[in-house]
């Protein structure tokens, strides 16, 4: 195979890849593989026009699911997409009744997040020394999208709203400025949506790891540890429930990786 110091692009190979069977990274069979992005479309055509950016880093899909898997996804994303995401955007309103689809979503993109540090050996610092955890989060959340669980176990994923975020109905996001302890001017300023709009990470500490995801304006994290669950409250996503402005409150360990967030993107 070319390499990419022989000219061939990345997205090249990837879809030299897609044209020949390869397993499936969620259901394992052998199928030609769709090319899949991390962070669903929805996100980057909302966040171009917005940024005014036409090339986001780490935007390039990969050959990962196939056909049937990719559909089963795109159900999940058309729910969110169409009952939180875009109201959010346009409106400033965050209520909404959910189902299973707002849990699944949250968990297919945290888990394409780890499919992706796996395949391209990117989980970052720290993942040695959480392997097993981080094995155990990888697994059980392919199996809950799969079907074959009825929920994440101790693999919570939580929503929120990006620092500083406005709500009409209620405003959750000074709420969470309070909890970070952040300067005023800071949250308004890293709260624009054109500042770094799509973000992704994989975090590795002592007192607790996840997956972390920016969607415009709105926050996805996934746990693969976590030793203070009785910490988080007002953001966790269940098998059914409603959305709506509440107070929120986080572990100090995620609490202080926003306030870094927060504070790079005011940069």
């Amino acid at each position: 195979m070319a390499s990419l110091s022989s000219g061939v692009s990345s997205r090249e190979i990837n879809m030299d890849q897609a044209q020949v069977s390869q397993p499936c990274a969620l259901c394992g069979a052998m199928r030609k593989l769709e090319q899949s992005h991390i962070v669903p479309q929805f996100v980057y055509r909302w966040a171009q026009p917005m940024s005014g950016m036409h090339d986001f880093p780490n935007a390039q899909p990969r050959a990962m699911l196939c056909g049937n898997c990719e559909d089963r996804f795109s159900v999940f994303e058309s729910e969110f997409a169409r009952r939180v995401f875009h109201p959010f955007t346009a409106k400033s309103i965050l209520s909404a009744k959910y189902l299973a689809w707002l849990r699944k979503f949250a968990a297919s993109v945290c888990w394409r997040i780890i499919e992706e540090g796996v395949a391209t050996n990117t989980l970052g610092d720290g993942s040695a020394r959480w392997t097993p955890e981080l094995s155990s989060c990888r697994e059980t959340w392919r199996h809950y999208l799969m079907g074959q669980r009825p929920d994440v176990g101790a693999h919570h994923l939580h929503l929120l709203p990006w620092p500083g975020s406005d709500l009409k109905e209620g405003r959750v996001g000074p709420a969470l400025d309070a909890v970070l302890r952040l300067p005023k001017s800071i949250p308004a300023k890293a709260a624009d949506p054109t500042l770094h709009p799509i973000e992704r990470q994989i975090f590795f500490s002592d007192l607790g790891s996840f997956v972390y995801a920016k969607l415009g304006p709105l926050v996805l994290l996934g746990l693969i540890t976590d030793f203070s669950p009785q910490h988080w409250r007002g953001t966790r996503l269940n098998a059914e429930g409603k959305l709506k402005p509440r107070d929120v409150s986080v572990p100090d360990y995620c609490r202080d990786f926003l306030d870094a967030r927060v504070r790079h993107n005011s940069r």
